[in-house]
């Protein structure tokens, strides 16, 4: 049944163009209809005198259990529909599924485009930015007919219609009202402006004598005015942000830093002081650290360099001043952070050596000062994750391990300065360090700390939601250990926790990308648990979330190799599960889907031992899928295929995401004793796999 209509328009966007969905919001939301206009009729029936509301995905459905059904009864309770489109909104499958279904509603004619970037007039290309299915003409009923038809749009960008006539045509479309109806009442918005404003500047020229006279009074005032300003900025910088930061609130740290840069937009450069340029560099690092949190890593990454540019300049002027060393610093971290995310090893080496480097020079200037010693420590830290992602197993724990000392030390030389946080997250680096090498007990040992210290400081600070965040993080990788060796209804409660945490914030600010990406992890990992008990339909309950969160975030963007690496995880979790429950169609997709996230990775020079293992596992199902259809040849061409991406692994990784599918291939193409080993070394520190071991591969092999 179509659901009763409660939204005039239904904005369907790539989450890549999510500014543009909520510039288009609000002027959609907060356009005055013409007084003359309301009520009259006009094509889409009488004029109403708001346009509200308006349907977008992001804050309606950010907690909804089934994201499709409410996505569908959002489009039937919808009069209108309005396509961003861009490059990305046309390879987006929700975006022209969205399409798709209004339309065939019968409502085509209630479709509207606006143009954001790409070229309308080349389809089939990259630059295309009309998704499929705008092009796809329907008739009144909803059946689709022959041929294709040519979306007519209003066009943002500068060759095109421009902002301010593009939202006007929009809303004239909504409205079914004529553009002019609507320009007209712009131009006389316009001439109002001007009387006003000629009336000003008489008034103007008529004190401007006057003002003269007070000249020298209003230069004491604009210096006393500017004195202000700088510790207004100081207060929005720091105060402020150290205060709103543990809100967990993105939108009102982003309004902060938006207000403050409003105030740099009205002075020029030539007339900051030095405080203010200082206090603009911090805004800026301010603002990409928010952009990273929405995972918009261009515009961090611009925003860094902007920082580093700004804040070099001013180290340069007064090389004694180690606040400006500290800034540049920080802002080289942050540049480097940007390109480890997007896994350019190379480049965020660079930029943290550098950071490294202005961290041992800045903790020279003062060795008093335990907040800037401290900054050697964090620089030594992003080393050892490098030197983990280089699978430099003995450097990594070495550098993590010093880590550790060092926080103690300072922990001892200031007892107000506390280190517990750092040494949390050093505590589950070290985690992540004996798992690659396959010592789960230990693996368990360094989580198990790190989520007790997160678990202790979110008790005393019980409103803390980064700390919420970070325990949340630390338990589940508790409960994946505890998967995998036995401990299953441990895991299932600690994933549950994490779960309803996690949902708990990403409903809290529904903008930070950071925490909807982390609410996949404890669903997999309760998923598992699921699987392991041959719950196959709450398992896949579970995954269907995790990944349509997932794949979602990567239609955003598709650099961050620790959305690609999850999904993969999720995609071959979900092939045994529809494997398990009888549906090996829907566990060939699953594997196909996980297979192109692992190449994906693979084509950017990131597949890293474990990485390299999911791609085995992989092959090895595939494998059985095949050998249970009676196609053994092609069985033992991907068994073999998975033993051949193997002895590629380094062998110093006893990883079970390398060594478990190692050992089912080797049984599976009859290698029976080496299979044996692998096994025993796994057994030896108490793993204990979710999917059984192929029984039956003496005759499958052989």
């Amino acid at each position: 049944m179509t659901a009763s209509k409660n939204y005039k328009a239904f904005i369907s966007y790539s989450h890549r163009d999510q500014r543009w969905a909520r510039w288009l919001h609000r002027k959609i939301e907060g356009y005055q209809v013409p007084r003359h206009l309301v009520g009259q009729t006009a094509h889409a029936g009488p004029v109403p005198r708001r346009l509200s509301p308006v349907f977008r995905d992001r804050d309606e459905l950010a907690s909804a259990p089934d994201l499709s059904a409410r996505i569908q009864e959002a489009l039937e309770a919808s009069e209108n529909l309005v396509v961003i489109c861009s490059p990305t909104a046309a390879a987006s499958t929700y975006v022209n599924r969205e399409v798709e279904i209004f339309k065939r509603l019968g409502r085509s004619a209630r479709v509207f485009t606006l143009i954001v970037a790409g070229d309308p007039a080349a389809k089939g290309t990259a630059q295309d930015c009309f998704p499929p299915a705008l092009r796809q003409p329907y008739d009144e009923q909803g059946r689709a007919l022959p041929g294709d038809t040519e979306p007519i749009a209003a066009d943002v960008r500068p060759e095109g219609d421009g902002r301010s006539p593009a939202s006007l045509k929009i809303i004239a479309g909504l409205l079914g009202v004529g553009l002019d109806d609507l320009r007209q009442r712009e131009l006389l918005r316009r001439l109002r402006r001007m009387a006003v404003v000629t009336g000003v500047a008489l008034v103007a020229l008529a004190v401007t004598v006057a003002l003269a006279i007070s000249a020298h009074l209003a230069r004491q005032e604009a210096e006393q005015r500017r004195m202000q300003a700088e510790n207004l900025l100081g207060f929005m910088v720091e105060d402020l942000r150290d205060s709103l930061q543990p809100l967990g609130r993105l939108d009102l740290l982003e309004k902060v830093g938006t207000q403050a840069m409003d105030y740099f937009a009205t002075v020029k450069v030539g007339n900051l002081t030095d405080e203010e340029l200082i206090r603009h560099a911090q805004v800026m690092t301010q603002l990409g650290e928010i952009r990273i949190s929405q995972r918009q890593y261009d515009d961090a990454l611009r925003s860094f360099q902007q920082a580093h540019a700004r804040s070099a300049e001013l180290y340069r002027n007064d090389p004694e001043d180690g606040v400006r060393l500290f800034n540049r610093g920080q802002a080289e971290f942050w540049v480097g952070y940007v390109h480890w995310r997007r896994g350019d090893l190379e480049a965020a080496r660079n930029w943290l050596t550098r950071y490294l480097e202005s961290s041992v020079e800045l903790a020279a200037m003062d060795p008093s000062r335990q907040d800037w010693a401290i900054e050697v420590v964090y620089g030594q830290h992003n080393l050892a994750v490098l030197a983990l992602d280089a699978q430099d197993l003995d450097a990594a724990r070495a550098g993590f391990t010093a880590e550790i000392e060092a926080l103690h030390q300072v922990g001892r030389a200031d007892a107000n300065y506390d280190t517990r946080p750092s040494a949390a997250d050093a505590h589950s680096w070290l985690g992540n360090i004996e798992f690659t090498a396959g010592d789960l007990g230990q693996a368990l040992f360094s989580y198990s700390e790190a989520a007790a210290l997160y678990e202790a400081l979110r008790e005393e600070a019980p409103d803390d939601r980064t700390l919420q965040y970070s325990w949340s993080h630390a338990a589940n990788f508790v409960a994946h250990v505890k998967v995998i060796t036995g401990d299953r209804e441990h895991a299932a409660r600690l994933a549950d926790e994490a779960m309803r945490v996690l949902d708990e914030l990403v409903a809290h600010d529904l903008d930070n990308l950071e925490w909807l990406r982390s609410s996949a992890k404890p669903r997999i990992t309760r998923a598992a648990v699921h699987a392991a008990e041959g719950a196959w339909a709450q398992a896949d309950e579970l995954l269907v979330t995790a990944v349509g969160t997932l794949e979602r975030m990567v239609e955003g963007d598709n650099t961050d190799l620790s959305l690609l690496e999850a999904l993969a995880d999720a995609e071959l979790l979900r092939a045994w599960v529809a494997s398990g429950a009888g549906d090996p169609a829907a566990a060939r997709d699953s594997l196909g889907r996980a297979r192109v996230h692992i190449r994906d990775m693979e084509s950017r020079g990131a597949l890293n031992d474990e990485r390299r293992g999911r791609l085995a596992a992989a092959l090895v199902l595939e494998g059985e899928l095949q050998a249970a259809d009676g196609n053994l040849a092609s069985a033992r061409q991907n068994w073999q295929a998975a033993l051949r991406e193997l002895a590629l692994v380094d062998d110093t990784t006893g990883s079970p995401l390398v060594r478990d599918p190692l050992a089912r291939a080797l049984a599976l193409t009859g290698q029976h004793e080496q299979a044996s080993r692998v096994r025993a070394r796994l057994d030896q520190h108490g793993y204990q796999p979710i999917r059984p071991w192929p029984a039956a591969a003496d005759g499958v092999a052989d």
